[in-house]
């Protein structure tokens, strides 16, 4: 399992040309995102979804204050 930091704008879904908007939508593939932004940390979803095929992405407000609170912000990619 890796962690990775995109510092893009990413989408389980697939659009047209490559612009993200309703218009252009052409389907999905077989990726779920679960969004994480408090309650756990990378090392703990290290553990938790070790045996599981997926990808641990860090987001934009990752480790940054956000409402108050610095924490681990990521998205967890199920394949």
């Amino acid at each position: 399992m890796d962690v990775i930091t995109m510092g893009k704008a990413y989408s389980p879904s697939i659009f047209k040309d490559g612009h993200r908007h309703n218009d252009n939508f052409i389907g999905g593939n077989d990726v779920v995102f679960l969004d994480i932004d408090d309650g756990m940390t990378l090392e703990q979803a290290k553990s938790v979804f070790k045996n599981m095929k997926c990808i641990l992405i860090t987001t934009k407000s990752h480790q940054k204050e956000k409402n108050g609170i610095v924490c681990d912000r990521f998205r967890v990619a199920m394949m």
